[in-house]
């Protein structure tokens, strides 16, 4: 496929605090168990045929979330 062929639309929010159920820990064990944007693209590289790797950067980390 040629990439001017490709279209690519990625929809997707990441929501984390409920405004109806009280507040649990489940988060704890999530930043525990992250999975570093090094995995991730070498996950894309070995699978580039299905997989396009997207980076994930802090933005409250200033300079050193794009480090």
């Amino acid at each position: 496929m040629e990439h001017k062929n490709l279209i690519a639309i990625d929809t997707h929010t990441h929501l984390e605090v409920s405004c109806r159920n009280p507040f649990d820990n489940y988060g704890e064990e999530y930043d525990r168990a992250r999975i570093t944007n090094e995995e991730i693209a070498d996950a894309a590289a070995a699978n580039s045929d299905i997989m396009i790797a997207f980076g994930s950067i802090d933005p409250h980390k200033g300079k050193m979330g794009g480090r």
